[in-house]
């Protein structure tokens, strides 16, 4: 049974999971959605990538009703749950029905987004299914009571599929999420629609609950969950277990979960829509204490039968057809939030990204508010309303930000090549690192250095490496134009103090720890890294350049943004030339994408530093030594 760990998991890293897991779930699944399970595994065998074809695709457009899927696209599951994120950023505090009633209506109907289903910018509601586009005729149209919203709707799980931010805000606290789940989705579903999205918020919650696995999540969900909604869900989960001992093959977990579901949702493989249904009297889709949603039911017996395996849980779900996307959602978002960003696959996040590539609003907030500091949150405890956060930017992928002549594949393999680099540098230096090692001590021990001068049984990455690792977080909470204090939050809210990356020299002696020790006191940066408070000696020392690799990465080819950006970054924790050395480094590096000579490179990255400081002495005069006689480099002070 995969369990979550309570350590090198970090609160925002099982959001960003959690999103791409919705994204996924949603990509993958949509090509065969309404397709029974048998027809899937005749036309595609068996779905486990995002480039698939859909299965309408050889329609014509009016057939298809303007739209295409297939290769990462997202649908309204994804775009929903995005809503919702926004609807967090924007009232930073807990929701209820009034939110469905304001935030939804303004996000489906008024706010123009891209719609990657049908290529183009357009109000959410054009793509909407109708039970969907009932909120903004129950709330703008027939001015209802919000809390009733969601009466004499058809009921499905149009509700459940987007509500995972609420299992967020709420994390590790099923309890609140479910409340606070059906308090919001009341003004869009009722019956056991409305019973799904507060059992689907309560299984997210519990999954951020350090440790837990996903038995543990059910276990959650059972105590909350309501009549037909609980029943499914824990008739589902006691055929997992039997079926996972058993040792069954898929084909038969597919028939068994499928003949457990039918007593709570009558439709079977029967799910689209088509003139012959017209006026047939039906009980699906109404309202009954007896009844649930197909999806999270199979989503969570998946999740069981697969001991919470991240990837075949998602699969599992998809192939078992019917409403396939949703069923992916809810497997991913789950999943996502228990095992954190390790199950990202970085090939899935690039397809993923270009699927939604023309979106121009990359403005969103997220599920995490800037600045956000969750320092041993306890399960159970309820994050308070004023520390909502926002989405993660986003990197690399506006190709406004990018070089023309630069493809997107380009800078990625430029920016692997360039990592590897590095450490295969620091992997040489590391062995002759402290100051005792002189040139002259280096030839006189080891002679020219062309191989690795040790052997290690393990070797730790140090702050060269860690350093852009580290600094990417900045980035993606932040945004491009982070500034010295949003990075300043991002020293506080991922490091602890004597663990990790830093030298942990002592205050007043290791650059970055007397920073630190100002932000935790309340000096914010640039002030905690400035010589007027530190000194010059602790704010012009060398970690303002080994850390600001990310600044060149994300700024490819344009050397002064690189800079700028690097410079806000180092002074936190530097000054003077300190921050010279940050600017030199990040701009060489964004210079680098498109140069074709080391002098080229150089020259860019003089021209963004002050030509008469120390920095740049030092930096012209070995440039021009290593012109002439590029072996005394070396014995240079």
């Amino acid at each position: 049974m995969q369990k979550s760990s309570v350590q090198g998991l970090s609160l925002k890293g099982r959001v960003r999971a959690l999103i791409h897991g919705v994204a996924l779930g949603d990509a993958m699944g949509a090509p065969v959605e309404k397709l029974p399970a048998a027809e899937i595994a005749a036309k595609y065998g068996r779905v486990t990538s995002l480039n698939t074809e859909w299965h309408k695709m050889s329609l014509d457009a009016t057939a298809r009703n303007g739209r295409v899927r297939g290769n990462g696209i997202v649908t309204d599951d994804t775009l929903m749950t995005l809503c919702l994120m926004d609807i967090y950023g924007e009232v930073r505090r807990h929701l209820d029905a009034w939110d469905m009633a304001d935030g939804m209506v303004k996000q489906i109907a008024w706010v123009p987004r891209y719609v990657p289903e049908l290529q183009r910018e357009a109000m959410l509601i054009e793509r909407l299914f109708y039970p969907e586009k009932w909120i903004f005729q129950r709330h703008q149209l027939t001015s209802c009571d919000p809390r009733q919203g969601g009466i004499g709707n058809m009921v499905n799980c149009g509700a459940a599929m987007y509500v995972a931010p609420i299992g967020v805000v709420n994390a590790c606290d099923p309890k609140a999420a479910y409340d606070e789940a059906i308090a919001f989705a009341s003004g869009h579903q009722e019956s056991f629609g409305l019973e799904a999205a507060g059992a689907f918020a309560a299984a997210v919650a519990a999954a951020f609950i350090p440790g837990t696995d996903i038995e543990g999540v059910i276990e959650a969900v059972l105590a909350l969950a309501k009549d037909g909604t609980r029943n499914a869900i824990a008739d589902i989960a006691e055929v997992a277990r039997k079926l996972k001992a058993q040792g069954a093959d898929y084909q038969t977990v597919v028939a068994a979960f499928h003949a457990a579901i039918a007593p709570y949702s009558p439709m079977g493989d029967d799910v689209n829509h088509t003139p012959a249904k017209a006026g047939r009297l039906t009980a699906a889709y109404q309202p009954s204490r007896l009844g649930s949603i197909e999806e999270l039911p199979l989503a969570l017996g998946f999740c069981l039968f697969n001991d919470g395996d991240f990837r075949r849980s998602i699969e599992d779900g998809i192939n078992s057809g019917r409403d396939t996307d949703s069923i992916g959602v809810m497997a991913g978002a789950i999943l996502g939030a228990m095992h954190g960003e390790g199950v990202i696959d970085i090939a899935d996040h690039a397809l993923l990204d270009r699927g939604q590539q023309a979106e121009p609003h990359r403005r969103r907030r997220s599920v995490h508010r800037n600045g956000d500091h969750h320092p041993g949150r306890r399960p159970g405890g309820r994050r308070p309303a004023d520390q909502l956060p926002r989405r993660p930017h986003i990197l690399i992928d506006n190709e406004r930000r990018m070089m023309p002549k630069l493809s997107k594949e380009t800078i990625y393999e430029k920016i692997y090549a360039g990592f590897i680099g590095k450490a295969i540098g620091v992997r040489l230096g590391a062995p002759v690192e402290p100051t005792i090692w002189s040139y002259e001590r280096v030839q006189k021990t080891y002679g020219e250095v062309t191989q690795y001068l040790r052997d290690f049984k393990n070797f730790a990455a140090d702050d060269d490496t860690n350093g852009p690792v580290y600094f990417i977080r900045a980035l993606r909470d932040y945004g491009l134009k982070a500034s010295a204090a949003d990075v300043g939050k991002t020293w506080v809210n991922y490091a602890a103090e004597e663990h990790g990356m830093y030298w942990w020299g002592g205050f007043g002696v290791s650059t970055e720890h007397t920073a630190y020790r100002n932000l935790r006191a309340g000096i914010p940066a640039p002030q905690s890294g400035s010589i007027a408070q530190n000194g010059a000696t602790v704010a012009e020392q060398i970690g303002g350049q080994i850390f600001i690799d990310s600044w060149g990465w994300v700024h490819p080819g344009e050397p002064q943004k690189a800079a700028d950006a690097s410079a806000r970054a180092a002074s936190v924790a530097h000054d003077g030339d300190g921050l010279n050395g940050a600017r030199f480094c990040a701009a060489a590096i964004a210079k680098a994408f498109e140069a074709t000579s080391i002098a080229e490179v150089i020259d860019a990255a003089m021209a963004t530093i002050d030509a008469n400081s120390t920095y740049a002495q030092r930096s012209a005069g070995r440039h021009r030594l290593s012109q002439g006689q590029p072996r005394q480099l070396a014995r240079l002070p």
